[in-house]
């Protein structure tokens, strides 16, 4: 009786082991698997937030050249808030003999100044020179904020966390019956 009693409480050992093992093996493939694909998505989000500002600025230099020879600070600013249809852009000025001809931001950041935006690692900027035939006449200076990569994160962080308890309480319940 007794060593039947004893073979039992091996093979619940032995269980839970097998239990433990596996949950510690499915973790850690699903932490590593998590880390790999939210380095690979924010690399991408990266290359593909700076692309955008570099293609907004190739495609702004020459209508804004035109324009800044003209002074016609309405399409200035028009093409200013053409630009905030993208939501990741948080400020943008056009500057012209060192002065700001046109500006626009976003009500919700607390920054007035583009070298502000610079300073702070939330944020992406550019600068782009506008040309009027070969003749410098400004400069388009855009900032782009970077916080839907930390959502993306963020994202990816919590879905691996519920697919690893998921995961987790799959295995459970299978070494259960």
């Amino acid at each position: 009786v007794r060593w039947g009693k004893m073979a039992k409480q091996s093979v619940v050992k032995l269980e839970r082991r097998l239990t433990l093992g596996l949950l510690v093996t499915v973790g850690t493939v699903v932490i590593c698997l998590t880390a790999i694909l939210t380095l690979f998505n924010v690399n991408q989000e990266e290359r593909r937030l700076n692309e955008q500002l570099h293609e907004l600025c190739e495609f702004a230099k020459i209508p804004l050249g035109s324009a800044l020879w003209k002074y016609n600070r309405t399409y200035l600013k028009n093409f200013l808030e053409s630009v905030f249809l993208n939501h990741d852009i948080v400020y943008a000025d056009i500057v012209s003999d060192g002065k700001i001809v046109a500006i626009r931001m976003r009500a919700s950041e607390n920054s007035h100044r583009f070298d502000e935006f610079k300073e702070k690692d939330g944020f992406t900027t550019v600068e782009a020179v506008i040309l009027h035939g070969d003749e410098q006449v400004g400069l388009l200076r855009i900032a782009a904020s970077r916080a839907r990569i930390g959502q993306l994160i963020l994202w990816n962080l919590t879905s691996s966390f519920g697919l690893m308890l998921v995961m987790g309480l799959a295995i459970f319940v299978a070494t259960l019956f």
